[in-house]
């Protein structure tokens, strides 16, 4: 029977074991995927712990996903057996696993150019990120944007994106990661632990037009950055800064299905967006280390579980 990184009770990364759970069979509107990789993400460890309660147990962990069609429900026209995917899954069993059933609505072709490890880090960090700037922000050529934590698995795909839309970015991150956030296309980098606001509006003065932080801590920070009567987002789940002079603001959460996913495929394809860091890979049985690894919040890029090796 197939592998799973699973739980059995909500805890901690000690709760994480290894199962052979049967694969299930596909609704008319469903396909089974053979996971090669998958992505970990830090809402991964809040389906684990409980705070993002689904059940039923035993609980298979795990967002993101690439591999190959095996089957494909009655309903499913736009995917055949043996083509390559990429996506990701919602509320439910997960992609720690050998197979995976998901929603067709949920996936996508991928990427020609990414490995299966380089795509299954994409559909949730690249869904917030792209949702972020291009629908909810909604970014015009020329116009200028800070992004909060710019070398994480959301930002690091903001930078791009936001570049690819025509923005001009500035970027806040640990000073050591100054660099690579630059190579990925952020027009100034600024001190993430230091006056951001002060660094943004020294080189932009007024402020910018737009912000999306990323993470919690520095929301206020980002929002400082913002011009008077410009514009922010932050991602669903949190509270988000308080609004003030004439800042508007929303929560954005990526959950647009396949639409999304084929725009960012497109993006990768054509070169737009380049780079997906890795910052580590694991085999199935170093969940647990993944998952706390994640949790450390001082993660480069993305972590993604080679699932399947062959």
């Amino acid at each position: 029977m197939p592998r799973a990184a699973a739980v059995t009770a909500y805890g901690g990364p000690e709760t994480i074991v290894i199962l052979d759970l049967p694969i299930r069979d596909p609704k008319p509107r469903e396909i089974v995927v053979r996971v090669l990789a998958a992505g970990v993400n830090l809402v991964d460890t809040l389906f684990r712990d409980g705070y993002l309660a689904t059940g039923p147990f035993p609980l298979v962990l795990g967002s993101d996903f690439a591999g190959v069609v095996t089957v494909v429900g009655s309903e499913v026209t736009e995917f055949a057996t043996g083509d390559e995917v990429y996506g990701y899954k919602l509320l439910g069993n997960g992609t720690y696993a050998e197979y995976v059933t998901v929603d067709a609505d949920l996936a996508a072709r991928k990427p020609a150019n990414l490995s299966f490890a380089e795509a299954a880090a994409v559909p949730c960090a690249g869904l917030v990120a792209y949702d972020a700037l291009a629908n909810t922000l909604a970014l015009q050529p020329a116009e200028t944007v800070v992004i909060g934590a710019a070398s994480g698995g959301v930002g690091h795909f903001a930078v791009q994106i936001a570049k690819a839309l025509g923005a001009v970015v500035a970027a806040t991150a640990h000073p050591d990661r100054a660099r690579f956030v630059e190579d990925l296309g952020a027009d100034l980098v600024v001190d993430q632990y230091g006056d951001v606001a002060g660094a943004v509006r020294a080189a932009y003065p007024g402020g910018v037009d737009t912000g999306f932080p990323t993470v919690a801590p520095i929301e206020n920070a980002v929002r400082d950055a913002v011009r008077d009567g410009g514009r922010i987002t932050w991602i669903n789940g949190r509270t988000g800064p308080s609004l003030e002079r004439g800042i508007t603001g929303a929560e954005t959460n990526g959950s647009r299905g396949t639409r999304m996913l084929d725009q960012l495929t497109a993006l990768f394809e054509s070169g737009a967006v380049h780079t997906v860091h890795l910052e580590r890979r694991y085999p199935l049985a170093e969940a647990r280390q993944a998952q706390l690894d994640v949790s450390s919040g001082h993660v480069r890029g993305k972590l993604v579980i080679d699932v399947d090796e062959a």
